[in-house]
């Protein structure tokens, strides 16, 4: 059987719901594509703790909302949400977690079987003392980690409550909580940003 190939523009598409669904604070543990082993098609996976609250139906009905309200490219029909501690979900992740490391995008890791978006719930979640932006962040903790070789850092804004997670590249790493005092540091160490603080709270 021919593998269909995962499309840059689906690729790009699945980094865009992602963003939507953290803005509108649909609880998303882990994200990822995987061609289905039976048929070779791709599917896209969401491990959310709703599922496991309320039943798959509310998370569907969410993100069919959320689809049919933007201009997302993606079709429900092939989206499938599972709550995080399924034997499903750890089935089909087992199927990316297996494959060769092929690249790593601005803000995911690219299998030969799967795109991983976010293995984990693990975040650093807090609130700034100053108005910065997403790119802002970013370019501080770039200029921290570059000279170190440090960790590849996600960051998601609101208003000034920041989250940060690890770059799905670094995998099922867990230690964030070394990443606290080092963010701070880099914030008072780039001179502009100097008054600037955010106590920052483990999330797993």
């Amino acid at each position: 059987m021919v593998k269909d190939l995962l499309v840059g523009a689906a690729i790009d598409e699945g980094a865009r719901l992602l963003a939507e669904l953290d803005r509108t604070q649909f609880t998303v543990d882990s994200m990822f594509w995987v061609q289905l082993p039976e048929v070779g098609r791709w599917r896209l996976v969401i491990g959310s703790p709703l599922v496991r609250v309320q039943g798959p139906r509310p998370a569907y009905e969410r993100v069919g909302a959320l689809l049919r309200e933007s201009d997302i490219g993606l079709s429900l029909m092939n989206i499938s949400a599972f709550s995080p501690d399924s034997v499903e979900l750890a089935s089909l992740l087992s199927v990316v977690e297996t494959s060769g490391t092929v690249v790593a995008g601005e803000s995911w890791l690219t299998f030969g079987e799967g795109v991983v978006y976010r293995w984990t719930a693990e975040a650093l979640v807090g609130d700034l003392s100053c108005d910065l932006t997403q790119a802002e962040l970013s370019q501080i903790w770039e200029r921290e980690r570059k000279p170190v070789s440090g960790p590849k850092l996600l960051f998601n804004l609101r208003g000034r409550h920041v989250t940060i997670r690890f770059h799905p590249q670094h995998g099922r790493l867990a230690s964030l909580k070394d990443i606290k005092k080092a963010f701070n540091w880099a914030l008072q160490k780039s001179g502009v940003y100097k008054d600037c603080r955010v106590d920052l709270a483990l999330v797993e």
